[in-house]
């Protein structure tokens, strides 16, 4: 970041694009630094930097959680707590558990994990939108979708992440994803089957379609789907 200028540039333009953090990890670095937050940033790629940080006050923390998410376009989805005994413990990012997490007295290190919201800049489509797009939703969701179509959802998620639906473009890969969800039931004591959805995107043009480096089989989208873009291919899956 050169100046000042650029600094407004970023702040205005951080709720609608993700900052690649390999070009930005010094400028977050020195802001932290001017706070007094201990901490090292490791970047992994594009997509995901770590920040390590030897310091519990909550304001500190709070300070780069807002730069991350509101400047530069990332938001957290995991934290990690190393006790002073060295045992360590992962979560799933959840503001509530976070903060009662880092309230311990005996904490030696905190690590969150930080992914990009947007992998493809502006809001546009750096990505070809297919003819059609599948989607698996449990079965108790499909009257419901039926009369006001697929609205972005993060319930039932295995990391945290922005309200968001998931996509998938080859019908043969939803006994894979079906199998991945039924797993994550499991491990949730939740019984339930699931719906096959077919999404006809020719006439939609509009649509975003962003990628996660966690769900590389599809795409992500932020956008509403009619309900009559939707056919119901199986139920009871």
């Amino acid at each position: 970041m050169n100046n000042y200028n650029d600094f407004i540039k970023l702040l205005k333009e951080g709720l609608i694009r993700t900052h690649d953090m390999r070009r930005y990890d010094s400028t977050l670095s020195i802001n932290l630094d001017s706070i007094g937050l201990k901490h090292k940033i490791v970047v992994k790629n594009k997509f995901v930097y770590e920040v390590y940080i030897n310091d519990t006050n909550k304001e500190k923390i709070d300070i780069l959680l807002d730069y991350s998410k509101n400047i530069y376009g990332y938001f957290p989805s995991y934290f990690y707590i190393t006790l002073n005994n060295n045992l360590s413990n992962s979560f799933i990012y959840d503001d509530e558990l976070f903060e009662k997490e880092i309230s311990k007295k005996n904490i030696k290190e905190i690590k969150i994990r930080f992914e990009a919201k947007y992998d493809d800049g502006l809001y546009k489509n750096d990505n070809i939108i297919p003819d059609f797009l599948y989607h698996l939703t449990p079965d108790d969701n499909v009257q419901k979708i039926k009369e006001i179509g697929l609205k972005p959802t993060s319930k039932n998620r295995q990391t945290y992440h922005p309200e968001r639906i998931y996509l998938f473009t080859d019908i043969n890969n939803h006994q894979n994803i079906l199998k991945s969800l039924k797993i994550n039931d499991l491990k949730n004591n939740i019984q339930r089957t699931y719906s096959l959805l077919e999404l006809n995107m020719k006439n939609n043009d509009d649509i975003i379609l962003h990628t996660d480096p966690n769900y590389i089989i599809g795409f992500f989208t932020y956008d509403n789907i009619s309900p009559f873009e939707i056919t119901i291919l199986k139920k009871n899956l």
